[in-house]
């Protein structure tokens, strides 16, 4: 909920390397339609989940997907959802969920499976009993690994995605990989990003902020490495930290007067708002202080014995 204040989702404007203000640089619908951003109607949106077994972050999509048909006036895209995890055990607890969602939301036992044994994914897909009700696909992707580049054998599920998922999760992966991040300076997320189409969402959760310091300063450096691509990354964070927004756009989607038909040549760079810069530097603070408890001995307790001392 807290994502709806930051600039990229309609909560101001933001604030560019240039120093101008950016207002809404979502490109998303401004008629209150409520349509998927970036996204026609008769396209399906396509959604990643990285290190996302069991299936949740699919669970969370179809609701918000099946609650917004009800709620809006267009007609609500095909959700489709591909679930990626170093575990490879995950497999058929994701098709169990995907499963249960379908006949929870759609209240029948009437859904197929199609399996595909040469990628040894599963899908399941759900028949449209009313026609409010937005189709709903999940599949079970395979492994993927964060801590290398997206060209690599680990990774072949993630590359064959890059060019035409529109939303990619991230949830609690970021801050238990932290070092193979840094060894690797975030090849992963730099070749990701790059590669990923415009307009495309990017959603990371992380139990405490203080990892995010470090992620933003090598999205700033990915951006410089970009030189004049013309492709702008705007980031946000939700209230408390632990969500990191990130949507991709072209430099002629953020609006103006220097492009042809009136659109503004930003140039690349990272588009944030004052309030998310200065949450960057509280949470580099806070990263900070951890650094002084652990050096001076700080040791997380073993969690006591219900009723007890032992």
């Amino acid at each position: 909920e807290g994502l709806l204040d930051t600039p990229m989702l309609g909560g101001g404007g933001v604030s560019g390397d240039s120093g101008d203000d950016v207002s809404d640089v979502s490109g998303g619908s401004s008629d209150g339609s409520g349509s998927i951003i970036g996204v026609k109607e008769e396209e399906p949106y396509s959604m990643v989940s990285l290190g996302g077994g069991p299936g949740f972050d699919y669970v969370g999509a179809a609701l918000a997907a099946s609650f917004s048909s009800y709620t809006s006036s267009s007609t609500t895209p095909t959700i489709k959802a591909t679930i990626l995890d170093y575990e490879e055990g995950w497999g058929d607890l994701v098709t169990a969920m995907a499963n249960s969602t379908s006949q929870i939301l759609h209240n029948n036992n009437n859904h197929h499976q199609h399996s595909n044994q040469q990628t040894k994914t599963t899908t399941t897909t759900t028949p449209n009993e009313n026609e409010n009700n937005p189709p709903l696909q999940c599949t079970w992707g395979g492994k993927c690994d964060i801590t290398k580049s997206i060209h690599d054998e680990s990774n072949t599920a993630v590359l064959a995605l890059v060019d035409t998922a529109r939303l990619w999760t991230c949830q609690y992966c970021v801050a238990e990989n932290a070092n193979s991040l840094r060894d690797s300076d975030f090849v992963f997320w730099r070749e990701l990003f790059r590669r990923a189409p415009a307009g495309c969402l990017f959603v990371l959760s992380e139990v405490h902020p203080r990892v995010w310091p470090e992620f933003y300063r090598s999205i700033e450096g990915m951006m410089e490495d970009c030189g004049s691509s013309g492709y702008n990354m705007a980031v946000g964070f939700n209230k408390n930290g632990r969500q990191m927004l990130l949507r991709k756009s072209s430099r002629l989607m953020d609006g103006g007067e220097d492009g042809e038909d009136g659109e503004k040549v930003v140039g690349s760079g990272v588009l944030i708002s004052d309030k998310d810069r200065r949450l960057v530097e509280k949470f580099d603070e806070l990263g900070r202080y951890h650094e002084r408890k652990i050096q001076s001995g700080w040791q997380r307790q073993a969690p006591k014995g219900r009723g007890g001392d032992d």
